[in-house]
């Protein structure tokens, strides 16, 4: 690829130009408490958090480097699902 000299080689091009898709993500959190003692004090809490439930895959942004060959492509993507457990006690 040759990069056409002169003091705009890439013509009337603006700013901001090149773009991604948009970025969609579904996040999902769910707890439980179960009371340990009787006067409610001490209790144990699960809870469950689900990031990009719906698994979608949501791209990065394009090479912006435009005297790059590989200008406008994409080669990452955002992380896929992700699940996270925890437990605490509290007292």
């Amino acid at each position: 690829m040759v990069i056409p000299s002169g003091p705009s080689p890439f013509g009337h091009v603006g700013r901001n130009t090149v773009r991604s898709d948009d970025f969609a993500q579904l996040d999902f959190a769910a707890s439980k408490k179960i009371v340990l003692a009787h006067e409610g004090r001490t209790f144990l809490q699960f809870r469950a958090e689900v990031f990009n439930l719906l698994n979608k895959t949501n791209f990065l942004a394009p090479n912006t480097t435009r005297s790059s060959a590989a200008f406008g492509t994409i080669t990452a993507t955002y992380d896929p699902r992700l699940v996270q457990l925890g437990m605490k006690l509290i007292f």
